[in-house]
């Protein structure tokens, strides 16, 4: 079984100014609710993957302390960084909402936003390295804090997988959206 979770609400969920997309943490309520996650995991992981933003360490860290004898391995599944992060840093989310929905809109796999920025054939990319790893552990217990956007990434590959990007782009803005420790049943 493998379960994906994304990380706690986050100050830049919150609304409050990003100054460094890898260092966000998380507020009282994000700490709340990977607590909550914590309990709702009920079988002993062989594995905890993390993802090596603050976020997702800070939203894991409830069930590592509650498993502490589990392997804890940090993989590739960070967020789906698709603008540039000059682009946004020093504003709230409000801000760069046009430039997110122009992206979409384009709709081309290959645009990258900047050299600090994944094309969406980039993330592809990198998830099927990490599904194609988690695929060799569905024999195991094994539990993902992520981000919003890499798990669709990840829920495309597993569902669409003969798509080609330009469809699989398309596909994924149809998907639903991936709420604060929501936790997905992947394998």
């Amino acid at each position: 079984m493998i379960l994906l979770i994304r990380h706690g609400e986050s100050l830049a969920n919150a609304g409050s100014i990003v100054d460094n997309h890898i260092t966000i943490p998380l507020t009282e309520k994000g700490y709340q609710q990977a607590y909550k996650v914590s309990l709702e995991i009920n079988t002993k992981p062989d594995l905890i993957i993390t993802s090596a933003y603050t976020r997702a360490r800070e939203t894991a860290k409830y069930t590592i302390e509650k498993y502490n004898d589990t392997k804890v391995e940090i993989w590739p599944v960070q967020e789906f960084a698709y603008l540039n992060p000059a682009c946004y840093l020093g504003k709230h989310i409000e801000d760069i909402k046009e430039k997110v929905t122009d992206y979409w809109n384009i709709l081309d796999p290959l645009y990258q936003d900047g050299e600090n920025a994944e094309s969406f054939v980039m993330v592809l990319k990198r998830a099927s390295f990490v599904y194609q790893k988690l695929l060799t552990l569905t024999d195991k217990t094994v539990v993902v804090f992520s981000h919003a956007q890499f798990i669709k990434v990840l829920l495309l590959l597993r569902d669409y997988n003969k798509c080609n990007p330009i469809e699989m782009m398309a596909k994924f803005t149809q998907l639903p959206h991936i709420e604060n420790c929501e936790i997905v049943k992947y394998l």
